[in-house]
This record gives C-alpha cells, sequence and structure tokens, in this order.
C-alpha cells in the first residue's frame, strides 16, 4: 500500500493511495484512488494502470480536473 500526499503548482491538494504488484522491483500493476481538493471542491477518480509508466502528481491531478469538467458539462 502506498500512501502520499502532494500540492500542485495550481494550488490543489492531491491525496493519493495506491496498491502496486511489483515484479523484479518494477511496478507491474497498479489500482490507486486519487482524491484531489482544489479549493472547495473534492474530487475522487480510481484509476487502474498496467506497466511501470504510471502518472506524476501533476498528471493525477490534470486526470481529476478533466474528469470533473466532462461530469460538470
Amino acid at each position: 500500500m502506498e500512501y502520499r500526499t502532494a500540492s500542485t503548482a495550481d494550488g490543489a491538494t492531491v491525496h493519493h493511495v495506491g496498491l502496486a504488484d511489483r515484479a523484479g522491483g518494477a511496478r507491474v500493476r497498479a489500482e490507486d484512488v486519487l482524491a484531489v481538493r482544489d479549493g472547495d471542491r473534492i474530487s475522487l477518480v480510481a484509476t487502474s494502470t498496467t506497466g511501470d509508466a504510471f502518472l506524476n502528481t501533476e498528471q493525477e491531478t490534470a486526470l481529476v480536473k478533466a474528469v470533473r469538467a466532462k461530469l460538470a458539462g
């Protein structure tokens, strides 16, 4: 289980909880839940990735904001 909290350049706060399967030290599969607080709004996004190319904090935040914008119409 991995947990981290980070702030982004635009002032959002990302709380990341993940569970990763590893083989030979490399991350091969991951299940993640991201909670992003941006001002008075909180968004949650669950992701599932395969391979070791996972998102960094800025990319995670951009993903959450894009999902939120799409859902808002």
